[in-house]
């Protein structure tokens, strides 16, 4: 059995692991611009 907690967890880790991901490219792009 999993527990309902570590799933919403693990999701919650996830979505944190895509907005920095979203947010690294941005910047990278930016950086870039900027060259």
């Amino acid at each position: 059995m999993v527990n309902i907690r570590e799933i919403r967890i693990s999701q919650e880790v996830i979505k944190m692991i895509e907005i920095m991901l979203m947010i690294g490219k941005n910047r990278a792009e930016e950086m870039r611009r900027k060259k």
